[in-house]
């Protein structure tokens, strides 16, 4: 019947009423804002011809992204996001622009608040927005501090510096596999705090348990992570019969060379510092299932059955009890990246082990860059795992379960310098396992 459609428009009027006066007359609201298609314009006494309406376009955003295919149907699809953008982008980050919703839902916003970066630059919008709710919530959650601006390490008083960070969650020994980085303010710890949160395999087997688990550090420093425990748990509320829980595919798996490859790792670490074993970014064989890809399901292999693999206990008053476990001839343990400085010099390396029962004899291979010669690696010295070389030394630490871990040390055949991948490759005669890997640290010669 030529009226608009306003039924989805649902409670919002979306109608500006004016009375006219002798003369000409502009009409231009400035306290509102319209998201529309069409207009219509009704109580004249003749059509008002269409040169007379103009509109202004309105957003809080200037977008600069473009993007053009051979395909016009994508190109309408980006075309459409810049607008969507645009039209939602004003003074707040809303539902939708035209109808009873322009409301500033922060649910909405954050799920689409990454996207609309690539859109347009929404830094400024986006934190002047945050001020606002932050002013809201009142003072029992207020804060002063930029979550991206520490200087200042305000537990040590250095500078901050994330060359030591890195991913709790690798070699996924924790199974949090949908786990994605959050800040949020914490108003116990005072601080801004990164934190990662997902589904929780506590069992090594199956799929992923039946409960979430939480992970988090100080934004100022990514290798002071915690473990802030299990926050949803569904157990009792089970499918009777069911052996498994939420799922989701765990850590990313790389078929072809069945390994993990992610370095975990922000920059690099100093190779002269002791790191833990735990935090390795390369383990072959994998502890992990094979990916969907090669075997259509999701299921883990019998976790612990597949050497090497990282056992742990979220026991922080616990000592040397996060370590590789089940070591044998092949192992291939990998860190990335580790810095040895930019003068070439000789070093000496010293690991924490704990011999296999059957106290086989075997040799480590020390690999900088890949762990063989065919993928691009040089080999810069080994560490002997003998009977000998362990009875050899008296350094010696014990675990908390009892456990005596034993430094070995060697020196190394060629000198180093710069920043490499360092993989620690076993080897013996024998298929029995080797033992345990806690801890290793380099030394200036």
């Amino acid at each position: 019947n030529g009226l608009l459609m306003v039924e989805n428009l649902r409670t919002a009027l979306a109608t500006d009423f004016y009375t006219m006066k002798e003369g000409e007359n502009v009409i231009a609201p400035d306290l509102t804002f319209h998201g529309y298609r069409y207009i219509e314009i009704t109580g004249l006494d003749k059509p008002l011809p269409t040169e007379n309406v103009q509109k202004q376009v309105l957003s809080s955003l200037d977008t600069g992204a473009t993007y053009e295919s051979s395909n016009p149907l994508v190109n309408q699809l980006f075309a459409n996001i810049v607008n969507s953008t645009t039209s939602n982008y004003i003074s707040i980050p809303t539902d939708c622009p035209q109808r009873d919703e322009r409301m500033g839902w922060t649910g909405d916003a954050q799920v689409y608040a990454l996207s609309g970066s690539y859109v347009a630059d929404t830094y400024t919008f986006m934190r002047q927005w945050m001020d606002t709710v932050r002013t809201d919530c009142g003072d029992e959650y207020s804060y002063t501090t930029d979550p991206m601006v520490y200087e200042t390490n305000p537990k040590t008083g250095e500078a901050v510096t994330q060359a030591h960070a890195y991913n709790p969650l690798l070699p996924s020994w924790e199974h949090i596999p949908d786990a994605e980085p959050q800040v949020f303010w914490s108003k116990a710890d005072n601080e801004w705090r990164v934190y990662l949160y997902g589904s929780h395999d506590d069992t090594g087997v199956g799929y992923c348990g039946f409960n979430y688990l939480m992970y988090s550090a100080p934004v100022y420093d990514l290798s002071d992570w915690r473990c802030d425990g299990v926050y949803l748990d569904i157990s009792e509320h089970a499918t009777s019969g069911a052996t498994v829980g939420l799922f989701a595919p765990d850590c990313a798996y790389d078929v072809n060379t069945d390994e993990f490859t992610s370095s975990g790792v922000a920059g690099s670490m100093s190779a002269y510092e002791t790191v833990d074993a735990a935090r390795t970014t390369y383990l072959i064989p994998a502890v992990d299932h094979p990916a969907p890809s090669t075997e259509n399901n999701n299921v883990h292999t019998e976790c612990k059955d597949v050497d090497p693999y990282v056992t742990a206990t979220r026991d922080e008053s616990a000592v040397h009890a996060t370590f590789v476990a089940e070591l044998r001839n092949g192992s291939v343990v990998g860190f990335k990246y580790l810095n040895f400085g930019a003068d070439e010099t000789t070093a000496a390396l010293s690991l924490l082990v704990a011999p296999g029962e059957a106290g086989a004899d075997a040799e480590v291979a020390v690999w900088l860059d890949a762990p063989t010669a065919e993928a691009g690696g040089t080999q810069i010295g080994t560490v002997a795992l003998t009977a000998e070389a362990i009875a050899a030394t008296d350094r010696t630490e014990t675990g908390t379960d009892g456990t005596v871990w034993t430094w070995v040390d060697s020196e190394l055949e060629q000198p180093v310098s710069g920043v490499h991948g360092v993989y620690f490759v076993f080897a013996s005669q024998s298929e029995e396992i080797l033992g345990s890997f806690d801890q290793f640290v380099f030394s200036k010669g």
